[in-house]
């Protein structure tokens, strides 16, 4: 009787459309494959294992890490380490200041720039450049909220606020600034290209559609589809030569089954299984098996 319930366990699989959490991973020391390793961004040196600098041999360890006392350590990036602008202005906390120097970023009118795009880079884009030069350059300045339909420049727009919730975004085929409404799918987004997000939804005729899997007309794009708002995915599966989607993963051939899902599931026991299901499944076992023993 036990051990038929656990079989039943093992053999479980989950019906219906399938829609999976966008974030869902397999654990790392799962995957024994370098490609489906790094897809779902852990490092691989032979096995595959959580992407740590403690993890990483010494001729592995550079970037973020750092080699010391015969060991990999995460390292804290100064500022000063820093040696160019655009390295510098790709750290949240610093800034290219006008001595040619990457310092730790305080306040927005600490930097002058030649080019007045090179402020709205600084501070988590918290600048935003002075209106006038002096002796040839923009001061930056903290950003203040604007009314976007006011805007007439479209590097200026896309750099703006209309409010600290809402930005301000440019409609290219009217020409004009608009402000960046909270869109949670792509009917609302409506006959704003620019909003059509190109995985979640496709442009056609004019107006923005949530994707299905039929709008993937090769192999290689037909993987899954994530919602507007990238919290979950539509999973799809290319069979009889065109796209289709998925209502049970037990239709996802060995192949197909890591990628398809976001690295959501693996190939176990002859079977695609979802990874937060498989984890569930053997704590259950494990339960069995310990109130099997005390019995």
């Amino acid at each position: 009787m036990k051990i038929n319930l656990i079989l039943c366990i093992l053999t479980f699989r989950i019906t219906g459309q399938i829609v999976i959490p966008f974030g869902q991973r397999c654990l790392c020391s799962d995957i024994s494959e370098k490609n489906q390793c790094e897809l779902i961004n852990c490092y691989w040196d032979g096995e595959c294992s959580e992407n740590k600098c403690e993890n990483r041999k010494q001729d592995k360890c550079y970037g973020e890490c750092q080699w010391s006392d015969g060991a990999c350590i995460d390292y804290v990036f100064k500022c000063s380490d820093y040696s160019t602008q655009k390295s510098c202005d790709q750290q949240a906390n610093c800034g290219w200041a006008a001595s040619q120097q990457c310092i730790l970023f305080n306040s927005c009118q600490g930097f002058f720039v030649s080019e007045p795009e090179q402020c709205y880079s600084k501070g988590q884009s918290q600048c935003e450049p002075s209106a006038t030069q002096a002796d040839g350059q923009y001061q930056c300045v903290q950003k203040m909220n604007v009314e976007c339909g006011k805007l007439k420049s479209k590097t200026i727009c896309n750099n703006s606020q209309q409010s600290n919730s809402v930005q301000c975004g440019w409609k290219q085929s009217t020409n004009e600034c608009l402000a960046k409404l909270d869109f949670d799918n792509c009917e609302n987004v409506k006959d704003w290209q620019e909003m059509c997000d190109t995985y979640a939804c496709i442009w056609l005729n004019g107006t923005c559609l949530s994707r299905d899997c039929g709008s993937f007309t090769i192999q290689d794009t037909c993987k899954f589809i994530p919602n507007y708002q990238y919290t979950e995915i539509t999973v799809c599966i290319w069979t009889q030569d065109k796209c289709q989607s998925v209502e049970s993963l037990d239709e996802l051939p060995q192949e197909q089954c890591f990628q398809n899902t976001n690295g959501g599931s693996m190939w176990i026991n002859d079977g695609c299984t979802s990874c937060y299901g498989y984890t569930q499944i053997l704590n259950i076992i494990m339960m069995v098996l310990i109130f099997t023993l005390f019995e």
